[in-house]
Formats: C-alpha cells, structure tokens, sequence
C-alpha cells in the first residue's frame, strides 16, 4: 500500500528553505521555447495539409 508522503515533503521544504519561484530569464526563455513550438506545430501542420 502506497503512502501519501505530501504534508512530509512540504514541511521538509520549508525546513530546508526551499522555494518555488522562477527568474525573468527562465520565464523569457520559456516563452521563447513556446513560440518556437507552436512554430514548429502550425508550420507542419500546413506542410502535412497541403501534401
């Protein structure tokens, strides 16, 4: 039987100050990352229909 080991993580991230926050440039390079995917994503799909 698994266990739920949630409320153990968290509080060992609090303990250890942990925290869950991202840099401008991880945010820029993210976004980058999504335009060029969704690039990618509409550019073959035009290729695939018109073939």
């Amino acid at each position: 039987m698994a266990r739920n080991n949630t409320g153990l993580e968290h509080e060992n991230e609090r303990r250890n100050g942990l925290k869950r926050d991202l840099k401008t440039s991880q945010l820029t390079m993210i976004a980058m990352g999504c335009a060029i995917g969704t690039g990618l994503f509409l550019g073959s799909g035009f290729t695939l229909r018109r073939g």
